[in-house]
């Protein structure tokens, strides 16, 4: 059995020189205590840094012990905690406990907490004199956001004279910059705003936060903040339950969810004209719903919202039944602040583990409820996390119904008399199998015959965005990505006829699929190169470099690729591929008879405007990771009257195929085959395909000599 790793780092502040490793067992129910992991071995003491304290509180106690909250960052698999405020800690760092994989921890000192001369001022703004946010009370008011890859912070009861702020700041995990967004998002209508439950909506990449009187939703891709009327106020007479209110957003069900100090609150994201909350009307968890702002968190695997009001007994909510059952632990629980858990309390969904840290002199503790095996298969990690709306492992009949009239999702077989002769399940080849999708197995199949003459011989599998997340188009600053699995057998790297065969072609259901608003992927002239074009051939993604006579592929950054990374980038001089003719050429060819991974990313950001980023890689069993072949962050992208994607259609159509003069289709190998798997569709990032889940980002970044303080009123 594979033992899960973790080690504690600190955030803008330096554990120390070496990583503490521990396994994490495999024991279910239990509390398993996490050894040197404690926040207050890497706080600055009172003796080294009086100035950070108020009173004798030591070793930064208020961390945690004044309201303070927590988040996880998905992409690093850590636990993230920030806190002090209203005179109790004056620090403004923040701690970090990574859930890792073995042998790839490490520390960095990312920002130092303020120096002596950044004393908070007076006057309550929230401001240190240096530009850095002041420490606060920080409830439930901090979210990740893995789209842009940031950590957010909403109000919170600020240090010396402790008042309630109503900024939203962001924070760069990766470089240590923070810029205030807001200095006023326009809550703070009645005391109860001082917890605003802060969550991250993965399906529509947004901030969702509230007061007793309005909700806010922020999308940081645009920097718009829009403010909703309550129809219905608070719900609870005792306005302050909100300081006690643990929340987390259920992207399953598009609902912005709440619990503590007697309320069960909800709010649908999506359908939701008067912008009421409601309360649950549930059957038992009374401990944990009474409790002081409990742990709270959700269960991917079991599909259970998961509620801990400290000690050994803990709460599972059936979203479903609306019922809730208790499950008895044992071990010895993390110390449950008198002040509440808040995000505290999270589950790691890339290893299925829940963490929590409870007291700063304590160690962390890491909690199992099911095995880790229970996330299935890889592909079962991947399609359960966040921001997935699709996923397709063609392990079912139902991923075979034939349908016949468009936008739909299902298979679309070829001709005016349509069959579906040539496209399938294939039992006997597969990326991954799954019992729990069912027991038979399998990929979508694609076959051409020799002699089989049409631009379409086999069909093509296509995906209806609003009929799994109603209403969705990928309207101007969204973000999209998809990720599947092909496999082509050597027959099909030849000149099957036509132009070359597509891979994908994502495309407006309403405009059609060869318009000004499209993205298709094609083998163009067969070179047997994922080579990606748009308004129906007329442009593509590649530029003279100034390679004698040869455009280069799909690139946007200067040749050598030196901003793009790495050497394993796929710097592609298509016509001239031969290495002794270019050394430089890293074309990335088709390779017959392996399964290889696609990950697109796509946004547009203006129609018309040369701003949207199209972002594609593909990766292999033989790479370390995901290679990139498509890198444009400032592509034009045009309308054509369609107001964004909501197709995804996977084919192998060949244009131009069987027309006069071609004969390439009669003379082929046959059969040429071609395979699909493991599709999913997400408005979030999707891991790689990898054994481990989630690799963390565990590259130290520089401390940082010159940090940037942005700030805008």
């Amino acid at each position: 059995m594979k033992f899960l790793k973790y080690v504690c780092s600190v955030l803008f502040v330096l554990i120390s020189t070496q990583s503490v490793f521990a396994d994490i067992p495999a024991t279910l129910n239990t509390w398993y205590t996490m050894p040197g992991t404690a926040i207050g071995t890497a706080c600055p003491t009172n003796v080294q840094r009086p100035d950070l304290y108020f009173g004798s509180l030591s070793p930064c106690v208020a961390i945690i012990d004044q309201w303070g909250g927590g988040m996880f960052d998905t992409k690093r698999s850590r636990l993230v905690m920030r806190g002090g405020g209203h005179n109790t800690y004056y620090g403004s760092e923040a701690y970090g406990l990574n859930v890792i994989t073995p042998g790839t921890s490490t520390m960095a000192q990312v920002m130092a907490p303020p120096p002596a001369s950044a004393m908070p001022p007076p006057d309550g703004t929230g401001v240190l004199n240096n530009g850095m946010p002041a420490s606060r009370h920080t409830y439930s008011n901090l979210a990740y956001d893995p789209v842009n890859d940031l950590y957010w912070m909403y109000g919170g009861s600020t240090d010396l004279n402790g008042q309630f702020m109503d900024d939203l700041w962001k924070l760069d995990p990766k470089t240590g910059t923070q810029t205030r967004v807001r200095s006023a998002v326009g809550l703070l209508s009645g005391s109860g705003a001082v917890s605003a439950g802060l969550v991250w909506d993965s399906n529509q990449q947004k901030l969702w936060l509230h007061d007793c009187w309005t909700t806010a939703e922020y999308l940081p891709s645009t920097d718009t903040l829009t403010l909703h009327a309550h129809g219905n106020g608070c719900m609870d007479s005792n306005t302050s339950n909100l300081w006690y209110t643990s929340w987390f957003f259920d992207h399953k069900r598009n609902r912005y969810v709440g619990v503590g100090l007697g309320d069960f609150i909800t709010f649908n994201t999506t359908n939701n004209a008067s912008w009421n909350w409601g309360t649950l009307t549930t059957t038992g968890g009374t401990s944990c719903v009474n409790a002081k702002a409990p742990g709270f968190t959700y269960d991917i695997v079991q599909d259970l919202y998961v509620c801990w009001p400290g000690g050994n007994t803990l709460y599972l909510f059936n979203p479903n039944t609306n019922a809730w059952s208790s499950l008895a632990l044992t071990g010895s629980a993390p110390t449950y602040s008198t002040q509440g858990v808040y995000g505290r309390f999270q589950y790691d969904y890339n290893h299925n583990v829940i963490v929590s840290c409870g007291w700063t002199t304590e160690d962390c503790r890491a909690l199992r409820l099911t095995a880790e095996s229970s996330l299935g298969t890889n592909f079962n990690k991947r399609k359960n996390t966040p921001g997935v709306f699709y996923s397709q492992g063609f392990d079912t009949a139902s991923a075979f119904t034939v349908k016949t009239t468009r936008p739909d999702t299902g298979i679309f077989c070829p001709g005016a008399t349509p069959s579906c002769s040539n496209i399938g399940q294939d039992t006997t080849l597969y990326s991954s199998c799954d019992p729990q999708n069912g027991a038979n197995c399998g990929s979508l199949k694609y076959t051409v015959l020799v002699g089989q003459g049409g631009e379409n011989p086999s069909g093509s599998f296509e995906i209806y965005f609003p009929n799994h997340f109603p209403g969705y188009v990928t309207t101007p600053g969204l973000t999209l990505y998809f990720q599947w699995q092909a496999q082509f057998n050597s027959n099909a790297i030849n000149n099957l006829g036509g132009g070359g065969w597509k891979q994908y072609t994502l495309y407006n259901g309403t405009t059609g699929s060869c318009a000004t608003l499209e993205l298709t992927q094609t083998n163009s002239a067969y070179r047997m190169l994922p080579f990606p074009y748009t308004e129906c051939g007329a442009r593509s993604f590649d530029h003279n470099e100034g390679v004698p006579g040869d455009p280069v592929l799909n690139w946007s950054l200067a040749y050598p690729p030196g901003g793009s990374g790495t050497s394993t980038d796929y710097y592609c001089v298509y016509n001239n591929s031969s290495p002794s003719t270019f050394p430089g050429n890293k074309c990335p060819f088709h390779t017959a008879n392996i399964w290889i991974t696609f990950y697109c990313e796509v946004k547009v950001t203006t129609f018309g405007a040369s701003t949207s980023t199209v972002k594609c890689s593909r990766y292999t069993s033989s790479d370390a990771g995901y290679r990139p072949y498509v890198y444009h962050t400032a592509y034009p992208f045009n309308s054509g009257g369609a107001p964004g994607f909501n197709v995804l259609s996977f084919t192998n159509f060949m244009t131009n195929r069987g027309t006069v003069g071609d004969t390439n289709y009669t003379t082929h190998p046959s059969p040429a085959l071609f395979w699909v798997d493991e599709i999913i569709v997400s408005t979030a990032p999707i891991v790689e395909p990898v054994s481990s889940g989630t690799p963390p980002d565990t590259t130290p970044p520089a401390p940082p000599t010159n940090v940037t303080i942005t700030r805008r009123q």
